[in-house]
């Protein structure tokens, strides 16, 4: 049968011509056939296929009835069909709107394996309404490159996805009956655009220490060097405990200052140096002396301001970057090996050495050189603070790696210094910190990276295709449309502080004070800034320049300008300013201040295709609250940049800059002083300013140079008054280098008479000099002087710099979110910008209630008000906490106190001055409500004593809280009662005190004793214990005699108080009411009456009392009368007079007037509070020593009679019981410390007939001696020298008396007595308690009386009156004067018996014992005593040899004497006297005694003044024993 074969080679069915009209190679009908298209034989023939089959329905498959296909692609290569889902019909036909709560999918179905995966869609635990698919966007550009499913729907920007990731993570789930696979992996825009996630924060340079409350600080750090700038170390010579080491000289590298700390491996805690010297023993070592005593050993290195960042295991190169300013970036590597752009770079890394200042010797080594050596990178390592965009950058972004990028300022190359990769990407963690370590790059990126600023991916596309490995897109957007312009103006001022960050708004941080602490702005260069907006994954607007282009406008720190700003030298006006002086200023930066925020909405016809402000919500949009909502395109970051055409510069260092011509110029000067100057120019500085060489002759020596110079620093003074030199204000004018040549051409040397200029560096070698045009009214430099050599000092100038002809913009390492600087654009102008005045001043010494701070405001931005704080009348500022630097929350140790405007502030502030004053602005003060401690060390060194104060303003969201720091100031410790140890002698392990201190926290504080150490520092400590926490001092040995014992007190954290106890083991003061002082002629004595001196504990009873036994007076004058009262403390305790007319007989045309001095001897009190409740005697011994004197009265030089002079002093020692019968009239004699009545009575002598031979001619004046010392005795005697007309006086027990006789022969000369009564009064301390008497004593001496011979008369001294009665004994009587010059005075002196300050030795120190001649033998009475030799020296405590208690052999009074006693009884006579003239014992303690027993007194020396006593074998005085010579020899 015949066989009919067809080939249907063109593969088309046709149906519209009749069958039998078919063309060949068609075919007519055909089902389930295809063509085949293989190269064999059977080519056109007709194949068998599959059918469709109905595998699921999509609508089924995502539970959503509305779904529709929007786009599909076949991988035929992998059998893959791709297909793209919407519910979404977005309704605009003009702008595209967004849709939260439509659904959007992408599936994938394997026809091998029959799988389906839902790729993207919403799932269980996401949604997918970011793909943001609409039906009116077909996607049509569709493409599978390897693994990596890309396409475009003009819609949304270019996307992409990993086949391979998407599906491996799908998980399985059953949908109506199907098996499907459901994808999480891509959950956000930024997982599948095309255009990868922009790094747009800079890397921060600052770092936190890491503690609560932080402390920031710079992270470029010097790790290499041992100590600071202002530091050094040195190696200690010998071991020891002290606060003085000794430091090898020649070990010394750096500096040692004073102030600077100190440290080692052994001096630890809070120690400084106090000073510093070359140690006078030794010049191979220095004396170093610190704050407070430490330990060390030999050769301990010991440094001086220690380096906090330095690491002895430094692994990096510590050279590396000291040449070099480099910067530092990042970049992201994400999950399918695409990179981001870069980040945006830091400020150059760099602080110079020694922090760029000058130290001593710096200035000349640069104007030498003309370099500044140190002036090279100190930073050898720098954390790298990256910020990271979330906090799970894998999951959120699908970032693997981080690379780490370097760039060199001189270089174009950018390389990767290391890569952060996945594993050691942080969970949770806003910021990953990277420690470079002077190590090299590894990697140097291609040239196309250093050029992408940002990804050229479209913004929408409508076509896509593949082309090799490149996808290539059609018809696109390529760039959103920015606004035309910003409002914005821009200023230069000093860097914002203190540091701050605002966790919730980072646009308001400032942290260039810290992260950049060398960075300051140039001067005198003009500036433009403009910004630049970016979307989420980097694509970049044009620079948008600010529409402000009139007029400044006033801001917080100053004027702002428009996008263009001119920043000008300051000025000295600039620099004197509290905030601008240069010892605070931390350099300057440029500021932006937006005075409107960015829009997120524009007129599309002025701007098509402006994209609007970011907003990563998805879930919000139009359909819930009328707005744009989602909108992953907008714009959201912004960039600072910068334009600058003056570029590179020099500085000129010189030595010296001299104004006008150097001294010694020959000829004719032509310019003054002030419109010329010279500079020398040598070395580098010939380059610096050159030589204009372009059109110059073949002979010309001088040249111009077209450099213009701008002075920066300037000697100060005229020759050689040039001590320093100073910072110089150039304003806007340059000077013009109008010569430059060799000093001889310059200045018109010949070669004959050529001249050395004193006055110019280096004048020998015919230097380079450069003439300089000075600037009128600003002259430069220093001139020279005709006298002194000129003064060389460091001189630097600035060039004008090189202008760049490249016209482009910089990046700023300030960028920040749109959101964020517009949030605090639209809070408000006025910004809260911290606090104003705010320094924390607490003590450890206040009290509950202190003010703690001045007061102090609220500081805002943005405001013409001066000062610039915020005053609204109502309270802004609240206090949230304050927490230690160890994290303890104190904020209830503190209040916060508001302070309206104007109102008188009550205080007390920490200053003064402020208290009654009031303030122009709403202010605030801290207030302590609880005390202070400070310690124990190891709170101290955790930071408890650092605080951090939150306070947060409400009304002022942007500011949301201000973080302020302060310090706890620890107070030294205070030692109570720090008097001096007198105790009697104390037996080992005898208490001997108790001593109290402080640790500087009030009184009443709970812990103001915690911590304390007490410890024995000087003196004699061998001999104590002191207990280290008690304060219970003890004895180790039997104890007496004078110590230098010092205890010491030390705090938590080694302040110090030093006590000196001096302690004295024997005898007790006196109490400070009884005090120490003296009357005497011309206070009191001298006056018309009688002196009466009070030690009483009560002033308003002491005069009431028994009546004296003077009282009687002769002659029928009539009695003594005593004040009634004593004088008080509203007189200031002078003496008061009650007056009495008195008249004798005989002189009634002259009454005399008598008056009554009653002295409170309490005005010389000791005590540091002179209360009348202290006076008298409560405890140990006083004295009273009562002195008078007689002169010889005038007599006519033609006598031939002898002439007698006899004067004498009723004077009366009472003592009164407080607690006695009778009280307060209870006065009766006193007695003294051995029980002995203290009577005054006493007769004192000085005849010629005494002596052996004349009184030579000039020896005005002889001494007396005490002849009736014995108050026992009858004094009747005193009768035979005054011839009575009435009754004498009775009793002379009470009566000190002096007599003279001088021949008129010898009226040359004059002969004067002296009759001296020492007194111890109080307590008995050598004898027991038997004869202490405490209580009150009163002193009444009453008016004197005497008698001249040989016309002999009763007379009545009346002292300072001229003739009344008798001129004989009245001032200016002739022979004879009253007062000073007069015939009689007397003094009364007391004070503490064994510490009498009234009396010291040549070292101006009060003995502690006294130095006495005793006899070899013992005698049976005193009169052998008396008369033998003493010769033997002991030492007795006592300066007075009535009250002679006991002789010790030693001055320390440890040996007692053992006198070897000669005499068979129990005890016997010895006699004393003081060994040396001019010492205490010799002239106040004889009490005058006679010098011999009887015949003439061959000499008056004190040292001859002997006593006599009982002594037991012991060298113990038998009490009561004490006696002088008393014989009288007949008088003639």
């Amino acid at each position: 049968m015949a066989e009919v074969k067809n080939a249907f080679i063109k593969s088309k069915m046709n149906q519209d011509l009749d069958g039998r009209l078919l063309p060949s190679g068609e075919y007519r009908e055909g089902i389930n056939i295809q063509v085949s298209k293989s190269e064999g034989p059977d080519v056109g023939a007709l194949e068998n296929v599959r059918g469709n089959q109905l595998i699921a329905d999509f609508r089924n498959l995502t539970n959503n009835p509305n779904v529709d296909v929007i786009g599909q692609y076949t991988d035929v290569s992998n059998n893959i069909i791709y297909v793209f889902l919407t519910d979404y019909t977005d309704p605009s036909n003009i702008s595209q709107t967004y849709n939260s709560i439509k659904n959007h999918y992408i599936f994938s179905y394997n026809v091998s394996t029959e799988d389906i995966v839902q790729l993207i869609g919403t799932t269980a635990t996401n949604q997918s309404n970011w793909l943001n698919f609409s039906k009116t966007n077909p996607i049509i550009g569709i493409n599978v490159l390897e693994n990596l499913l890309f396409w475009t729907d003009n819609r949304n920007q270019p996307r992409k996805l990993n086949i391979a990731k998407a599906t491996f993570t799908a998980s399985e789930v059953l949908v109506n009956g199907i098996k499907i696979l459901q994808s999480n992996y891509y959950t956000t825009e930024e997982q599948i655009s095309v255009a990868k996630l922009y790094p747009y924060q800079c890397i921060n340079l600052y770092r936190s220490n890491g503690e609560t409350p932080p402390v920031y600080s710079t992270s470029m750090l010097d790790v290499v060097s041992k100590y600071l700038p202002n530091g050094g170390l040195g190696n200690a010579n010998g071991s020891g405990t002290s606060a003085i080491i000794n430091i090898l000289t020649s070990s010394i590298e750096g500096q040692i200052t004073p102030g600077a700390a100190v440290s080692s491996t052994n001096i630890v805690g809070s120690i400084t140096v106090v000073s510093v010297a070359a140690s006078a023993g030794n010049p191979a070592v220095t004396a170093v002396t610190l704050s407070s005593s430490s330990t060390w050993v030999n050769n301990e290195i010991v440094t001086f301001n220690l380096n906090p960042n330095y690491d002895a295991s430094y692994p990096g190169d510590p050279d590396y970057l000291k040449n070099k300013f480099v910067r530092f970036s990042y970049r992201y590597k994400f999950d399918d090996g695409e990179y981001s752009p870069y980040g945006p770079f830091t400020q150059a890394a760099f602080i110079p050495e020694q922090d760029g200042y000058f130290l001593e010797g710096n200035e000349n080594d640069t104007f030498r050189s003309t370099i500044v050596d140190f002036m090279q990178n100190k930073v050898n390592k720098v954390i790298l603070n990256i910020p990271l965009p979330s906090t799970n950058i894998v999951d959120d972004y699908k970032i693997q790696e981080i690379d780490i990028l370097y760039k060199e300022s001189d270089g174009l190359a950018v390389t990767v210094l290391d890569t952060i990769l996945k594993s050691n990407l942080p969970l949770n963690a806003n910021f990953i910190d990277y420690k470079y370590e002077s190590r090299k790059p590894f990697r140097t990126l291609p040239e196309s990276q250093l050029i992408r600023v940002y990804d050229k991916v479209p913004v929408k596309a409508f076509s896509q295709e593949i082309s090799g490995n490149r996808v290539i897109y059609g018809n696109f957007q390529d760039k959103h449309t920015p606004p035309n312009q910003l409002d914005y103006n821009v200023g230069a001022f000093r860097k914002t502080a203190p540091f701050s960050l605002n966790a919730t708004n980072p646009t308001t941080n400032s942290t260039s004070i810290i992260e950049y602490p060398m960075h300051t702005l140039k001067q005198n260069r003009n500036y433009q800034v403009g910004v630049v907006l970016s979307d989420k994954f980097g694509r970049s607007s044009t620079v948008i320049l600010s529409s402000v282009n009139k007029g400044d406008v006033l801001g917080i720190d100053g004027s702002f300008a428009g996008a263009t700003y001119f920043h000008p030298y300051k000025s000295s006006s600039d620099v004197n300013s509290e905030t601008e002086k240069i010892s605070t200023w931390p350099g300057d930066a440029l500021k932006v201040q937006f005075n409107k925020s960015i829009p997120g909405t524009v007129n599309l016809n002025d701007l098509p295709g402006y994209p609007g402000l970011y907003n990563g919500n998805t879930n919000e949009g139009p359909e819930k609250d009328g707005t744009g909502g989602y909108n992953p395109l907008g714009w959201y970051s912004y960039k600072i940049v910068v334009k600058q055409f003056e570029q590179e510069y020099y500085n000129v260092y010189l030595p010296g800059i001299l104004n006008g011509y150097p001294n010694g110029t020959a000829g004719t000067i032509p310019d003054p002083v002030n419109t010329t100057a010279f500079i020398t120019l040598i070395n580098d500085n010939i380059n610096k300013v050159p030589r204009d060489l372009s059109e110059v002759g073949p002979e010309q020596k001088q040249y111009r140079s077209s450099i213009q110079l701008y002075g920066r620093v300037t000697p100060n003074g005229n020759g050689a008054t040039t001590d320093f030199n100073e910072q110089f204000y150039p304003g806007t004018q340059s000077n013009t280098v109008n010569t430059i040549g060799e000093q001889d051409f310059v200045l018109g040397n010949d070669a004959a008479t050529l001249i050395d200029y004193t006055d110019i560096y280096q004048t020998i070698s015919n230097p380079y000099l450069g003439r300089i045009t000075q600037t009128p009214n600003n002259a430069i430099g220093s001139a020279s002087s005709a006298t002194s050599p000129y003064n060389f000092f460091l001189g630097v100038y600035e060039t004008n710099p090189t202008e760049s002809r490249i016209n482009i913009f910089w990046e700023t390492s300030t960028t920040g979110l749109i959101s964020d600087l517009n949030l605090a654009i639209d809070t408000g102008i006025t910004q809260i910008d911290g606090l104003y005045e705010f320094s924390y001043v607490g003590k450890e010494s206040d009290n509950i209630g202190t003010y703690v701070t001045n007061p102090f405001g609220l500081e805002i931005t943005g405001t013409l008000l001066v000062p610039p704080v915020i005053t609204s009348g109502s309270q802004e500022l609240f206090l949230l906490s304050v927490i230690t630097k160890g994290g303890i929350d104190i904020t209830n140790k503190f209040t916060l106190e508001y302070i309206p405007k104007d109102s008188i502030l009550t205080g007390p502030f920490p200053d003064s001055s402020l208290t009654g004053n009031s303030l122009s602005y709403d202010s605030y003060a801290l207030k302590t409500t609880e005390y202070f401690y400070y310690g124990p060390r190891d709170q101290v060194d955790a930071g408890q004593m650092e605080y951090l104060f939150n306070f947060n303003t409400p009304n002022y969201p942007n500011a949301n809280s201000i973080n302020t720091q302060g310090s706890l100031t620890n107070v030294a410790p205070v030692i109570i009662g720090c008097t001096p140890l007198v105790l009697t002698e104390a037996a080992p392990g005898d208490v001997v005190k108790t001593i109290l201190g402080s640790n500087g926290m009030p009184t009443g504080a709970a812990n103001n004793t915690a911590n304390l150490k007490w410890e024995i520092v000087a003196g004699s400590s061998p001999n104590f214990e002191i207990g280290e926490t008690s304060g219970i001092i003890t004895v180790n040995t039997e104890t007496s005699g004078v110590f230098n014992l010092s205890v010491r007190l030390t705090d938590a954290y080694g302040l110090t108080a030093i006590c000196n106890l001096a302690p004295i083991f024997g005898e007790k003061p006196v109490n400070c009411g009884f005090g120490q002082g003296s009357r005497s002629n011309g206070s009191g004595v001298d006056n018309t009456g009688s002196l009466n001196l009070y030690w009483t504990s009560d002033e308003t009873n002491s005069v009431t009392s028994t009546p004296l036994s003077f009282n009687t007076a002769p002659v029928g004058l009539s009695g003594l009368v005593l004040s009634p009262t004593l004088p008080d403390a509203s007189n200031n305790y002078v003496e008061r007079k009650e007056l009495e007319n008195a008249q004798l007989p005989g002189y009634t045309s002259n009454p005399g007037i008598f008056s009554n001095t009653a002295y409170n001897t309490l005005g010389n009190s000791l005590c540091s509070v002179k209360d009348q409740a202290n006076g008298g005697i409560t405890s140990g011994t006083g004295f009273i020593r009562i002195e008078i004197e007689l002169r010889q009265a005038g007599v006519a030089s033609t006598s031939a009679i002898s002439q007698s002079t006899f004067f004498g002093y009723p004077i009366e020692l009472q003592y009164r019981n407080r607690t006695g019968a009778g009280y307060p009239n209870n006065w009766v004699t006193a007695t003294d410390i051995e029980g002995k009545a203290c009577t005054s009575g006493g007769t004192a002598r000085n005849f010629f007939s005494d002596y052996s031979s004349n009184i030579p001619t000039g020896n005005a004046k002889g001494a007396g001696f005490i002849r009736r010392s014995d108050e026992s005795e009858n004094f009747n005697s005193f009768q035979t020298y005054i011839k009575t007309s009435g009754t004498p006086d009775p009793t002379k027990a009470t009566t000190l008396e002096g007599l003279v006789r001088m021949p008129s022969e010898q009226n040359n000369n004059s002969l004067t007595t002296k009759a001296v009564k020492n007194f111890a009064i109080g307590e008995s301390q050598a004898y027991g308690t038997f004869y202490d008497k405490f209580g009150d004593y009163r002193l009444i001496a009453r008016y004197p009386y005497g008698a001249v011979s040989p016309n002999e008369y009763d007379e009545y001294i009346i002292l300072g009156y001229t003739q009344w009665p008798n001129p004989k004994w009245s001032s200016g009587a002739s022979g004879g004067a009253g007062g000073a010059s007069g015939v009689v005075s007397a003094k009364i002196e007391w004070g503490d018996f064994y510490y009498p300050k009234n009396y010291v030795n040549s070292n101006q120190e009060v003995p502690s014992s006294y130095q006495y001649l005793v006899t070899n033998l013992g005698y049976n009475g005193s009169a052998g005593a008396l008369s033998a030799n003493a010769q033997n020296k002991v030492y007795a405590r006592e300066w007075d040899m009535k009250y002679v208690s006991q002789f010790y052999m030693d001055e320390a009074l440890q040996t007692k004497w053992n006198n070897n006693n000669n005499i068979a009884t129990n005890s016997a006579w010895y006699g004393y006297k003081s060994v040396s003239p001019n010492t205490i014992n010799a002239d106040q303690g004889t009490q005058n005694a006679a010098t011999a027993v009887t015949g003439t007194a061959q000499n008056t020396n004190n040292i001859d003044r002997q006593w006599a006593a009982q002594f037991d074998y012991t060298g113990k005085k038998v009490l009561g024993t004490s006696a002088n010579i008393t014989t009288v020899p007949a008088i003639v």
